[in-house]
């Protein structure tokens, strides 16, 4: 194995006076990363070893390409990501599909040695008492690979390796003609990559998620263009590093003007898509990144759990006979997370406050189905059934000095192509059922935003398990209800490392996902033209505090108005229930952030009938009760209504 900071090409090499390598055609750039989130990957035997391969992460950096790229035709899309990744491309000539090598080589290097590789299953002592290592949250995240005592298990296949956080590899390209342009792409693409996504199994549930620690040579001794900072140190806040860094590469790679249509796959659109930066967990378990993850991880499991009640509910007494033999809902709302869905239930009694020995009886798996509307039947035996769609909400964990956030993406696309339906496939008896799919976002934005209430018991929200949330990207409300069937046509997963080639045929076959050349997409009437987002960017938000601050009228005691916000929900009970706060002032013309944790009690904000007692609630209040008291604890006094 080379070190990495060697130049491993076909052709004559220098060095330059700065130490980078240049060979005399091309150029070579080495990314030293580091995991913070535990990776799942594998190679020809992904249960029985551990692998970081360069497919994989080659088809990561593809996924991020094509998710931030926007061209008038799908086609010219599919031709520009052949070209730098190579694939197949039309020769208009002689009509025919000819392959195309990528512009680019990329290697990938494993310091296995630094870390213990994982082996979850029966025997391992790995899976059966991982309470130590892991919370509920990530053990949730990780359920596929995790064998679990008592619970269902992985039919003694033993699960995945899994490599712990702080795992070091290295990433190196080399662009054989020395095309800047090359490495600034994957520069771009490593970018997102690295700050809203992660590498191999459960990337999108926040494992393999990683930093790049430095790059050789230094990028600034290549004087590139349009790359946003690896480094976030220069920043107070995260949400503005990553702000930042997706305006550039949006701004860069959009080849069309807005309004957006909805895409047909998982990409980033603006209208439609959301970015949020979570920052602070309010969780007990972990540190680092993982403590972001875990927090994420518990919140969701709680929401998800027999949630939408009413659909898992009809789906049980299917089963067990305790109601109709098939369930009656129209819609399966639980597929806006993506499909396949394989539901378990245990014995009667369930849904109806029976207690039972908790015995699995069997489920149900949601796929999708090509489905005659006019005759009502499906065709369960077609090679066009889609049995994967690839969830929307993606999961990135960071640290950012110190501080534990989260990305957290919402790229909506739709769920099953045109004429087809979810297939809820029976494991016991003929139970089967055949709901639409989702148009709308609604179970998706209650688990992120709202929360729920199923049978009087509340289930909070992923934001709410977080002190700051900042939101980057929104999506309109009115999109939200959109009742467009469009037809989904996935190119290829991350990890795949290549789009899909048209099949061999008599004659050239275009590819189903691009359309004839030179005509543009038709995108749905409805969401052509979304309508403007009644709420607040970061920048109109930071505006309305400091306009807050500015109307507040002097007080008589002379002490300084601040502006309190909650930020999370409260905590204790009874007389003694407080909030938690972020505390803002103005320094001159500049909004800050005044430094520790502040609290507001309840019966203090119940006084003001204008001041909601909800997170991001915006109130006036003071440090001290008056002039002459010193202050006690970091408690907030005077709480009045902001000027209106």
């Amino acid at each position: 194995m080379l070190d990495s900071g060697l130049l491993f090409c076909w052709k004559p090499e220098i060095r330059n006076q700065k130490g980078g390598y240049l060979s005399m055609a091309g150029l070579t750039l080495t990314a030293h990363c580091k995991t913070l989130t535990p990776m799942l990957s594998g190679g020809a035997n992904p249960r029985e070893t551990f692998e970081l391969r360069a497919q994989s992460v080659k088809g990561a950096l593809r996924f991020w390409w094509r998710a931030f790229h926007a061209y008038e035709t799908e086609a010219k899309l599919f031709e520009e990501e052949s070209r730098l990744f190579g694939g197949k491309m039309h020769n208009s000539s002689d009509n025919q599909w000819e392959a195309v090598a990528s512009s680019f080589r990329l290697d990938v290097f494993s310091d296995l040695h630094t870390k213990k590789v994982l082996k979850p299953g029966r025997g391992s002592g790995f899976g059966d008492n991982i309470s130590s290592l892991w919370g509920d949250g990530i053990r949730y995240f990780l359920f596929p690979v995790l064998h679990h005592k008592g619970m269902i298990h992985n039919s003694g296949k033993g699960g995945k390796p899994v490599v712990r956080e702080g795992l070091r590899f290295r990433i190196r390209v080399f662009v054989p003609d020395g095309n800047k342009a090359v490495l600034e792409d994957m520069l771009r693409a490593l970018w997102l990559l690295m700050n809203l996504g992660g590498l191999g199994g459960r990337s999108r549930r926040g494992a393999g998620a990683f930093v790049v620690e430095k790059f050789r040579p230094a990028l600034k001794e290549l004087s590139l263009s349009d790359v946003p900072d690896f480094d976030c140190g220069s920043y107070e806040e995260p949400a503005k590093y990553i702000k930042d860094g997706v305006d550039m590469i949006r701004n860069k790679w959009f080849h069309i003007k807005p309004p957006f249509s909805l895409p047909d796959y998982t990409a980033f659109r603006p209208g439609h898509s959301e970015i949020h930066v979570c920052l602070d967990p309010d969780c007990r378990q972990g540190a680092g990144a993982l403590k972001a993850m875990e927090a994420v991880g518990q919140r969701m499991k709680k929401f998800r759990y027999i949630n939408p009640y009413e659909e898992a509910r009809q789906m049980h007494h299917a089963l067990t006979g305790e109601g109709p033999t098939q369930p009656k809902f129209k819609v399966l709302e639980k597929a806006q997370m993506g499909l396949p869905i394989i539901y378990n239930f245990r014995g009667r009694g369930q849904f109806d406050n029976k207690r039972e020995p908790p015995k699995i009886v069997g489920g149900y798996k949601a796929e999708g189905v090509v489905y005659d509307e006019t005759r009502r039947k499906p065709n369960e035996k077609s090679e066009k059934n889609v049995n994967r769609r690839a969830s929307p909400l993606l999961i990135s964990c960071h640290v950012f000095k110190k501080r534990p956030y989260a990305v957290i993406c919402h790229f909506p696309a739709p769920i099953l192509p045109d004429g087809q339906r979810i297939w809820l496939k029976s494991k016991r008896g003929d139970h089967d059922h055949y709901p639409k799919a989702p148009t709308g976002y609604d179970y998706t934005d209650r688990m992120l935003k709202t929360g729920d209430v199923i049978n009087g018991k509340k289930l909070p929200s992923i934001f709410s398990a977080f002190r700051e949330c900042r939101k980057l990207y929104s999506r309109p409300r009115a999109v939200a209800s959109v009742s467009v069937q469009k037809a989904a046509k996935p190119l290829s997963r991350p990890g795949t490392g290549s789009a899909r080639p048209p099949q061999a045929s008599a004659r050239p076959v275009r590819p189903t996902s691009v359309p004839e050349p030179g005509k543009s997409l038709k995108p749905p009437a409805l969401n052509s033209a979304p309508e403007p987002d009644e709420s607040l960017e970061p920048e109109d938000l930071e505006k309305q505090k400091i306009n807050c601050l500015r109307k507040s009228s002097a007080r008589k005691d002379k002490l300084p108005w601040f502006l309190g916000e909650i930020s999370g929900p409260p905590s204790e009970s009874g007389k003694k229930q407080k909030w938690p706060c972020i505390l803002w002032y103005l320094e001159g013309e500049t909004l800050k952030k005044e430094p520790d944790k502040w609290y507001v009690r309840n019966k203090q904000l119940s006084s003001v009938s204008r001041v909601k007692q909800e997170k991001d609630s915006l109130f006036l209040c003071t440090k001290k009760s008056d002039a002459h008291t010193p202050s006690q604890g970091q408690y907030l006094y005077n709480i009045a209504a902001v000027p209106k």
